[in-house]
């Protein structure tokens, strides 16, 4: 059975682009001891901000369907509304614009740790 970088059914006789390795001019393959801390340092930025992304979606998730799942449980008055008209037409958007706020935030905290931040 061929691999990707093997000529498999699907690589149209390209090499997969994970297994190219570049030609340095001093004639060496891989990568030298800057680039690996560059990949490193990209990579960590990415995790973190996958973690990020995945955290707020959860809460999306948890403001979007559970909490409107289960209002009709949570039949207390919230404001003086009942709690599940009051997440309906208040709570949600509030939480979403908390949620677009942070990320922001967090971002430009994260891009300028590492670097990438965008000049104002």
């Amino acid at each position: 059975m061929d691999g990707p970088s093997e000529g498999g059914a699907f690589s149209h006789g390209r090499r997969h682009p994970v297994d190219w390795q570049p030609t340095f001019p001093d004639g060496h393959k891989g990568m030298k001891d800057g680039e690996k801390l560059q990949a490193d340092k990209l990579e960590a930025y990415w995790q973190r901000n996958l973690k990020l992304t995945a955290l707020l979606l959860a809460i999306w998730f948890v403001a979007s369907f559970v909490v409107t799942w289960f209002a009709r449980e949570l039949s207390f008055r919230f404001f003086g509304w009942p709690f599940s008209f009051w997440v309906a037409a208040q709570g949600a958007l509030i939480v979403y614009v908390a949620i677009v706020w942070t990320y922001a935030r967090r971002m430009d905290r994260l891009d300028r740790e590492f670097g990438v931040a965008e000049e104002d």
